[in-house]
């Protein structure tokens, strides 16, 4: 599954260079499309993508928006500010982006600490804006974001506090009724599913620290131990 149009990242920060690299990883970003970064920061993505140097306010109208299909606006929080200028920073670039977004079915994803902030991008961007929250999520489930709209999303807000997170273990067999698998393909599978399963780590038999994120082409096997954010009443099988 590739995403038909040009990805837009709006500000940068160590996440969103994470991000960027599953995107390539999994082979969202086509031959055909780009990965387009605003920013003062270098992405040091070479080739792969274009870099536009600026303030993302100031450089939006060089930006070819009838190709972009999808913006991420993920800000750094610079030294000795609060929290909320990161994200006025963040809610600005958004609004900013959805009023020059040209095609219909554009997205917007939005990185905030806040989530009293949730109401506001809500009311103004409506249901094509995504929100993650930084600190409590990871390149790995912004990237299952991307690859299913609006499938994990209902999940993001159990992330924002630990006391309310669903975290179960399954066994392969238990979650896709097969024996074997990759992680990529799996993560995939589950979040299309219509009470979705996020895959957080997997441990492998006979050891005992499991490995979180684990890679896309990581194999999968009947032994591995799969630790899953599930839904509140979320069936195994």
């Amino acid at each position: 599954m590739k995403l038909p149009g040009d990805v837009l990242f709006l500000g940068w920060n160590t996440c969103a260079q994470l991000v960027a690299e599953k995107l390539f990883d999994q082979g969202l970003v086509g031959d055909e499309e780009k990965l387009i970064v605003a920013s003062c920061s270098d992405p040091k993505l070479g080739e792969r993508c274009k870099w536009i140097a600026g303030d993302p306010s100031d450089i939006l109208d060089e930006i070819r928006w009838d190709a972009i299909e999808l913006v991420l606006a993920f800000f750094e929080m610079h030294d000795d500010e609060p929290t909320s200028a990161a994200d006025t920073r963040s809610i600005i670039a958004a609004f900013g982006a959805a009023d020059r977004l040209k095609r219909k079915d554009a997205r917007i994803v939005v990185e905030i600490y806040d989530e009293d902030r949730l109401p506001l991008l809500h009311l103004h961007l409506g249901e094509r804006v995504e929100v993650v929250f930084k600190e409590k999520m990871d390149a790995n489930l912004i990237a299952n974001t991307i690859v299913n709209p609006g499938k994990t999303s209902e999940l993001i807000g159990e992330m924002a506090s630990f006391e309310r997170n669903r975290i179960q273990t399954f066994r392969l067999p238990e979650l896709l009724g097969k024996d074997e698998g990759r992680v990529g393909d799996v993560r995939l599978e589950l979040c299309e599913r219509h009470e979705p399963i996020i895959l957080l780590g997997m441990l492998e038999p006979e050891q005992t620290e499991p490995i979180v994120n684990p890679p896309a082409d990581q194999p999968l096997g009947p032994g591995h131990v799969l630790y899953c954010l599930c839904s509140e009443e979320h069936p195994a099988g």
